[in-house]
């Protein structure tokens, strides 16, 4: 069934995709956030902790400090892993329904 004129499509970044805008850095996440508020994002078995020096993510923003989530998009970080050391996620607005942390490597 074709979609309805004016429909919005579903925007959904599986774990690749995520993990590649997020090295982008803060900036044009957020911008892509804002641009995408209905947006579902997956890190599903992310393994953040071979990017923890990557140059475009602020070692006083790692991993998601100050990122901005889609507002009322889904959100999973299932199976991700860490590594050692802090996981801050302040000032991101990941902390409402549809954001998942299961089975996470924290």
């Amino acid at each position: 069934m074709a979609a309805e004129e004016g429909q919005k499509k579903l925007i959904s970044l599986g774990p690749e995709e995520s993990v590649a805008l997020w090295l982008q850095g803060r900036e044009a996440w957020n911008k892509w956030a804002e641009e995408n508020p209905e947006a579902d994002v997956s890190f599903h078995g992310a393994d953040f902790s071979k990017h923890r020096d990557h140059p475009s993510i602020d070692v006083d923003e790692w991993p998601f400090e100050k990122f901005c989530f889609p507002s009322s998009g889904s959100v999973s970080f299932i199976e991700a892993t860490f590594g050692d050391g802090d996981v801050p996620f302040c000032r991101c607005g990941l902390w409402r329904w549809g954001r998942v942390f299961c089975r996470c490597g924290l």
